[in-house]
Parts: C-alpha cells; structure tokens; sequence
C-alpha cells in the first residue's frame, strides 16, 4: 500500500487484524468492546427501534450510523468492507476528485475526504431523504465535500424510488431490493427521486473526477451509460459493486464489467489481502472490481 498519509496504512493493518478469525476468537481478543456492541444490536432488534449511534472510523474520525443495518463491522472494527476500501486505499491520493455513488451514511465519503486532503474534493450521491440527513451529519463541517440529494442515473429526470425503510436503507433503489432471497424486506415506500447523470454533473460543476465508486443497487449499468463523456475524456478509476439477484430488469454484472472493459479499462479483484487481476465470470456473488485505464488508454 502506498504510504500517501502518514500512519493510516499502519491503523488500517491493525482494524484488519482485528476483524480476522472467527467471531469467538474476536470476541476473546476484546470482549467489552464486541460484547457492548452486540448488546446495542440485540437492544434494537429486540425493542424493534433503529437507534443512531456513533462510532469511530480506523482512522480516527466519529461517525453517525443507525442501529440495526449493515454496521456490524464499522461498528466492530471502524472500516466496511475490506476489499473497497484496500482500493480506495491504494488508488486515492492527495488533491484528486472522488465520485462516491451511493454514498449511504459516508463512510467513503469520509474516507476519500482524508485521502484526498484539503486539496481534493469528495462529491456524493445519497437520494434517501432519512439516509442522506446522517450523511449530511457525517459530512458536516468539510467544505471540500459536496453531498447532493439526488441519484445518478443514465438521464437527467424524476423516478419512482423504492425506500424499503432504516434497517434495508442499503438496499433502497430505483429497482426491487438486491436481497438474493436470502431475507425478506418490507414493502416499499415509493418516493419520486431527482436523476442526474455523471457527465451532466460534471459540465455543471467542473469537477472532474479521478475515482468514481459506484454502488447503485442493481443500476450501475445506468450509471455508466450516464458517464460515457466522462469516461472516454476523463478515463477516471472505476470501482463496482456487483452481484447477480436476480433483480427483475438488473442486466447481469457481467455485461456491466464487459461494458467498462470494452472502453479500455482493465478489472481487478480484492483477493487474500491483495488487488489482482479480475478474470470474467458468468456470475457474481457480492464484490467490488475495481477498473484502471489501460495504460495505452490513460490520460
């Protein structure tokens, strides 16, 4: 990992550290922490309430997540998701521009906005009213960060937006949620949802973006479409939440992948500690794959 920050490589070695081992060896590494925290998730599922708690970041920051959602590990270990965030890790750097879509509560947001220091900026997509109000608590105070209330999307317009609630905020989208099967969501609240795209963004603002994660729940292929410009003229790094669910109208990760291959990007993986090369499948389980420019192709 390039060493662009000071001590974050050595806290983030040591927050995986921590998170590596069964969850009993965890738990005996450090009871009181992990056992409060089990104790807070416990509390909320048994009295049915989403509770907002703080925690704190690997790198030292406080942040704002809600009780019970997909927090266990930012709450156990202060990162999420291992692989993302080794890419951002390694591929951020001081004064560039980062596209967090999907920014949900921030945790990228804050992330990208450490590694791209007050020369950089961090420009992020939440359209979630409740969602995108702790993004804005996260965010506050960071005037090189631009937190926008809207979705990006292949066109510029108004959509029906499922919002299946606080607890399945990870999953609300313009599609039905990417759950696998494996648990059942409640029914949607549909909400109209203002779209931009990234090229149109990008006219707009002047921010030219050097790393665009995106992680639109089943329309990351609208995404791209929305980004040809931008791609072709920019050749940003591209990060890329997949996974096939069978959504009704989701195009399979795959095609998305090739869609990016075929405009000169070359994909990795994060794989047993380290980013290496990505060979194309016919189907996806949850990752991240990360794209760079072909060097034939870079800027």
């Amino acid at each position: 990992m390039k060493d662009r920050n000071g001590a974050l490589p050595e806290a983030w070695a040591r927050s995986l550290e921590a998170a590596s081992g069964s969850i009993a060896r965890q738990i005996a590494r450090n009871p009181r922490k992990l056992s409060a925290i089990f104790g807070k998730y416990l509390n909320a599922l048994a009295r049915r309430k989403n509770v907002l708690v703080e925690t704190e970041t690997f790198w030292g920051e406080k942040m704002n997540v809600l009780l019970p959602t997909a927090a266990w590990s930012l709450l156990a270990y202060g990162f999420f998701e291992a692989g993302l965030t080794t890419m951002a890790l390694e591929h951020v750097g001081q004064g560039q521009v980062f596209y967090d879509i999907g920014a949900h509560f921030g945790y990228y947001t804050l992330l990208a906005h450490r590694l791209v220091g007050p020369g950089g900026q961090v420009h992020a997509f939440e359209p979630t009213p409740s969602t995108h109000a702790i993004l804005q608590s996260n965010a506050a105070g960071r005037d090189n960060v631009f937190l926008n209330g809207c979705a990006a999307f292949c066109e510029c317009t108004v959509l029906p937006f499922h919002d299946y609630g606080p607890t399945y905020s990870a999953y609300n989208s313009f599609r039905k949620a990417r759950l696998g099967g494996l648990v059942r969501a409640p029914e949607p609240t549909t909400i109209d949802v203002q779209t931009t795209t990234v090229d149109e963004y990008v006219k707009s603002t002047q921010a030219k973006p050097d790393f665009v994660k995106i992680d639109a729940e089943s329309t990351e292929m609208e995404v791209l479409k929305g980004m040809e410009e931008t791609l072709a003229e920019r050749k940003p790094i591209v990060s890329l939440e997949v996974g096939d669910m069978d959504v009704p109208g989701a195009p399979r990760s795959r095609d998305t992948i090739s869609h990016l291959l075929e405009r000169g990007y070359c994909a990795y993986e994060y794989r047993g500690g380290r980013i290496v090369p990505h060979q194309l499948r016919d189907r996806y389980a949850y990752a991240d794959i990360l794209f760079l420019p072909d060097k034939a192709h870079r800027v």
